[in-house]
């Protein structure tokens, strides 16, 4: 019952923290909850929407927060319907959530939860320990769990569920604390994955039954991602490329699989199915077989799309042999082709009529008389369309007489094209009774009909042509001037005219000697008049004064005008400003000799990647030629050490960034290997299209091999060849942040030889130095591949022990080590015998220092050593910190 007395406002706020502390831990398990369940679609889109429900009421509460601060009576009622609100949350949630006391004994439990165990009320489950529900092969492992929730550490796990039905539940334990810090309950958050069990092992029978078609299937059946690499394929694609299995093909691309000149054909195939969603279709495509012949399939290929159903993530492509088939077809095409030129020759297109059916075909030619295009399906009604008003009578009286009385026709006709031309035909046709037809052909007789008109038209056709040459001339950007076979200009268009800065009227009957006097012109008029003799043209490059500027540079290109028997007429010159090309290549000419002299290596590429040339430099540091790499790809530098990762990276910022630097692993022709600095950067066209790749590298293997050296001397023990103290700070420090990061038990370990002095005294420092070194591989081979040993000088070394399962692993790996020290170590012919005194201490997330943990661990070890040695100690702040 509710306290009759008032409660202060310090209480009331307090009452409202913890209320809100509260929320943030449920709001904190639920999203704790959405991380272990990413695999359930359903699963993540309930806890998003209670995350986001919980969010925006943790917000409302603050907001209620400050109210209560300023209106005590208010507050109160606040907390009152926050409390039902809450509660109104839980209960209607379709998780099971529940609250546990101090004893492991469910005190609240939701309706979903109440489901799940199939009760009908919150009596029925109150009282009973939280182990109940949880099968009995599982109950020790979430025993533990549960301990751990009560010293405060959250934890999610999965456990098969007491009773019948075989459920399998994910949960998680959620520690509750008052304003002390001290647990006073734990809050449970349970959700039924049966289902989704289940249907995992649907998918495995799936993808069995998915393997066994890729294995047994006759066709070529293979899955690409994005950047055309195989994620599956059928074994029949293995056998012919040269595989064991189909496992062995994926991730490989086409270009590491079949020839050069196959493989870009299928890249390029594909490059629409990935970029635009298109479907490929009945595509006929080369490929090899087992015995190395050329043979043909047809293909298929499907874009495959991501959850959006709009992005292409990948691409299915089936194929079959059609080899046998396509050769029919070939010597089907050939006669085709044979009989489809005939007719061209000819202008003569067939066709033919079934009048029952209404059905009408034509040969190609007869399509391109009538300009139809191949997809036109004639008709009756269609075919007479194109036929002008006065033919169409004619082609129906005669066709009626075909199929009534049998009588062949000969008709000249007039048609109109699709286009709309005019033209006239020769029809010809008669009736198959037998097969019940008329066909016949049709024979484009407008030239014939044209040519009488054409030689009428000559005469004005060449003056339309001197107009529509002078139009040309004068607008084009070139020079243009003709000559008659002297040399006297004829004729110049404006550009000419601007460019001698003369108007044309003063240069109109002159020569190119008398236009500019001194020789300069000499060459260019010697040139006309050649062209003017010869009839052959030429092509001069000629300068030109340009005034107080630097003289152009003009391409000039020079052709007689003959008559209609070859006879030289006029001559006519077209001249270019090509001073900047002229500039280009001397910068070219610059660009070629540094490349030549270049001490790095430089190579190009197409944008397939394909070696178009590389300077001396790259033969001196690969070995290989220039011959030797020409039109191959960069890959036969590949050293191997680099994973697709890598070079996925590498293209990516090429394409993001048309550059990418940085250091890579090459093998040269020797096979030896080595690094380089290389350089790489794209080269685009105006449009964006990326033309060539430039690769510019030089071999930094001896800086290298140097800097190993350095790291070896700066992080090794020089005796031992172990970790020193440099680099076991820095890897402590890596396993302080993983251990925040991801809760792993961390534990450091310092180990002293006892009596090692008196080895130094008695066998020499040269006993003592090997006696470290066997010490050294003894303890390498107890430790875990995870764990780092390190010597921090004399008979000291520290063991790093990373991702312990708990206290008791650390004291089993420290029980080995001292049996293994203390076994006798041969000096010179003497079997003696030490042993070890370890102090050990672990990371409490108290946020300790590497240093730190040192220290503790060096205290430890001195307990353990006055405690009689041979044996270990673990650090207890309250007893060794001081």
């Amino acid at each position: 019952m509710p306290d009759p007395k008032k409660p202060s406002a310090r209480a009331r706020e307090a009452q409202l923290h913890a209320e809100i502390a509260r929320l943030n831990k449920i709001n904190q398990a639920l999203m704790d909850r959405a991380e272990s369940c990413a695999q359930v679609d359903g699963s993540d889109y309930n806890l998003f929407h209670a995350n986001i429900t919980l969010e925006d009421l943790v917000r409302r509460r603050t907001e209620e927060l400050q109210k209560a601060l300023q209106d005590k009576e208010n507050g109160m009622l606040a907390l009152r319907g926050s409390e039902d609100r809450n509660r109104l949350l839980i209960e209607n949630s379709p998780f099971c959530i529940h609250e546990a006391d101090l004893h492991g004994k469910v005190t609240s439990m939701n309706r979903a939860g109440l489901v799940m165990l199939g009760l009908t009320d919150e009596s029925q489950v109150r009282g009973r320990p939280c182990l109940d529900a949880v099968d009995a092969a599982d109950r020790e492992r979430i025993g533990a769990l549960l301990a751990d929730a009560y010293a405060g550490k959250s934890s999610h796990f999965e456990f098969h569920a007491s009773g019948p039905g075989a459920k399998i539940f994910k949960s998680c334990f959620v520690p509750i604390k008052n304003e002390r810090g001290e647990v006073v309950k734990l809050m449970g958050i349970t959700e039924d994955v049966s289902e989704s069990k289940r249907v995992e092992q649907a998918l495995h029978g799936l993808h069995k039954d998915f393997v066994d078609f890729l294995e047994n299937t006759r066709d070529f059946v293979f899955f690409k991602d994005r950047n055309s690499r195989i994620r599956f394929c059928s074994q029949t694609l293995a056998d012919i490329t040269g595989h064991r299995s189909w496992r062995d093909m994926i991730g490989k691309h086409d270009l590491e699989i079949f020839p050069t000149e196959i493989a870009d054909i299928y890249c390029e195939e594909e490059r629409p199915v990935l970029t635009e969603g298109k479907t490929l279709t009945n595509k006929t495509d080369p490929y090899y077989d087992e015995q190395g012949d050329l043979r043909w399939m047809s293909t298929n290929k499907w874009p495959l799309f991501g959850d959006d159903k709009k992005t292409v993530v990948g691409l299915l492509g089936i194929s079959r042999d059609i080899t046998e088939s396509k050769k029919v077809e070939e010597e089907l095409h050939k006669i085709q082709r044979l009989l489809n030129e005939t007719e061209q020759i000819g202008k003569v297109g067939g066709w033919e009529f079934y009048p029952s059916t209404g059905k009408q075909t034509w040969s190609p030619e007869l399509h391109n008389i009538l300009e139809v295009g191949p997809g036109f399906e004639p008709t009756k009604e269609k075919a007479l369309e194109l036929y002008a008003p006065a033919s169409k009578p004619q082609i129906e009286f005669a066709m009626k007489r075909a199929i009534e009385q049998g009588i062949p026709f000969d008709l000249e006709l007039q048609v109109v094209t699709a286009k709309g031309k005019l033209r006239t035909v020769h029809m010809i046709g008669k009736a198959d009774a037998a097969l019940g037809r008329v066909h016949g052909f049709v024979q484009d007789i407008t030239e014939r009909k044209q040519t009488e008109d054409t030689l009428r038209e000559n005469e004005k056709a060449l003056a339309m042509r001197e107009r529509e040459f002078r139009t040309l001339a004068e607008n084009l950007p070139d020079n243009v001037a003709r000559y008659d076979r002297a040399a006297r200009i004829l004729y110049v268009n404006p550009t000419m005219e601007r460019t001698l800065n003369r108007p044309a009227q003063s240069l109109i009957g002159r020569t190119p000697q008398e236009i500019v006097p001194g020789g300069l012109f000499s060459a260019l008029q010697q040139a006309i008049v050649q062209v003017g003799a010869t009839g052959e043209s030429i092509s001069i490059e000629q300068t030109i004064p340009a005034g107080n500027e630097r003289p152009h540079i003009h391409s000039i290109y020079i052709v007689a005008e003959k008559s209609l028997d070859g006879v030289p007429l006029d001559v006519l010159a077209v001249g270019r400003d090509i001073s900047s090309m002229k500039r280009a290549e001397e910068n070219l000419r610059i660009t070629a000799s540094v490349f030549d002299s270049s001490q790095e290596g430089i190579a190009i590429t197409d944008a397939a990647g394909k070696f178009l040339d590389v300077n001396p430099a790259f033969t001196r540091i690969t070995g290989y030629t220039r011959e030797e790499v020409l039109g191959k790809n960069p890959h036969l530098l590949s050293s191997g050490r680099h994973d697709k990762a890598f070079y996925l990276e590498m293209w990516h910022a090429l394409k993001q960034q048309g550059a990418w630097r940085g250091e890579i692993w090459n093998r040269r022709k020797s096979g030896e290997l080595y690094t380089e600095l290389l350089s790489i950067a794209a080269i685009c066209d105006d449009h964006g299209a990326v033309q060539r790749y430039v690769g510019v590298f030089s071999d930094i293997s001896y800086l290298k091999t140097h800097e190993a050296e350095l790291s070896q001397f700066a992080n090794f023990d020089v005796l031992t060849g172990i970790p020193n103290r440099r680099l076991l700070v820095d890897r402590l420090s890596q396993a302080i942040a993983r251990a925040k990061r991801y809760g792993k038990t961390l534990s450091v370990c310092l180990i002293d030889l006892d009596g090692f002095k008196q080895i130094n005294d008695i066998y020499g420092h040269e006993a003592g130095d090997r006696m470290l070194i066997e010490v050294a591989r003894r303890l390498q081979c107890v430790l875990r591949a995870e764990d780092t040993l390190a010597r921090l000088g004399g008979d000291e070394f520290v063991v790093l022990f990373n991702d312990l399962a708990g206290s008791a692993e650390c004291i089993q790996i420290l029980d080995r080590i001292l049996d293994m020290i203390s076994m006798p170590i041969d000096i010179d012919g003497h079997a003696v015998t030490i042993s070890a005194s370890i102090g050990a201490t672990f990371y409490s997330a108290n946020d300790e220092t590497g240093e730190t943990l040192l220290r503790q661990a060096d205290r430890a070890m001195y307990v353990a050593k006055h405690g009689g040695k041979a044996r270990y100690h673990f650090y207890e702040p309250l007893q060794d910190g001081h």
